[in-house]
């Protein structure tokens, strides 16, 4: 017991004035907690910045780029620590593999706070609208989601719009059956709840009305959404749009998200 503690604190002392053990150290768990943000934060739904050799670059790091970082880390700190020579001179902070270890690192992290300031959301609705005005319905591209398929799913809402009403307090919204999130495009077609109906037939009764035409026709503007919500939440509880972000939802428009 006294043999480990001794052994143990004096590595502790060797890492604390080792620059190689402290470079090799830092390059293998730099990367993987960079990785762990990153996924907790769906990062790669951002990766929008303009530049196409920029985003392939971010896609290799998002991929195989922090595994290869870390088992590089992994190996030097394995050469550096379990095959330890207690004769060889230290390596005093500080040299240029821990200057190197360090840029790498700080560079990843970097790149997480350039993409939350100057990244963009996707569009990931790719069409919208039917001739049918008893239906809501769009095109969505999967393709961005992938990453929030654990704990999401994928939803439309629709719903007329109204200058007189704040859109995430407006019930006059349909929202769409939830779809299990997959590579790809899904088309979404949805009868429109009865409260859109109401709505419709208010607006073409007060155009008859005024233009005292019984054939009188009138164009409503409908906005869609696409929305996340968690997999278990039943869309039944989405009366309006701001009980999206409420129940834990995503709404992926700029102004929501």
């Amino acid at each position: 017991m006294g043999a480990d503690n001794a052994a143990s604190s004096e590595g502790a002392k060797r890492f604390a004035v080792d620059a190689n053990l402290q470079a090799s150290t830092l390059l293998t768990i730099g990367p993987i907690i960079w990785k762990v943000i990153s996924s907790l934060s769906n990062i790669d739904f951002l990766l929008t910045i303009n530049g196409e050799k920029f985003n392939m670059f971010l896609n290799f790091l998002e991929g195989p780029g922090w595994i290869i970082l870390s088992v590089l880390g992994g190996v030097m700190l394995f050469n550096n620590w379990f095959r330890l020579n207690p004769a060889a001179p230290i390596q005093k902070s500080p040299n240029w593999n821990l200057v190197a270890s360090s840029i790498i690192v700080a560079f990843l992290f970097g790149i997480l706070l350039a993409i939350y300031s100057s990244g963009s959301l996707p569009n990931v609705i790719t069409g919208w609208g039917s001739q049918d005005n008893r239906y809501c319905t769009a095109a969505i591209d999967m393709t961005k989601l992938i990453t929030f398929k654990r704990n999401y799913k994928l939803a439309v809402v629709c719903g007329y719009q109204d200058l007189t009403k704040d859109t995430l307090e407006d019930e006059s919204i349909t929202v769409s059956n939830p779809f299990t999130i997959t590579p790809g495009a899904v088309q979404i077609l949805t009868p429109l709840r009865p409260v859109m109906v109401q709505k419709l037939q208010q607006t073409i009764g007060e155009a008859q009305a005024a233009s005292g035409k019984a054939d009188a026709s009138v164009s409503i503007p409908v906005w869609y959404y696409p929305i996340l919500i968690p997999t278990e939440l039943s869309v039944a509880k989405i009366t309006k749009l701001g009980d999206v972000l409420n129940l834990g939802g995503k709404i992926l428009n700029p102004q929501y998200y």
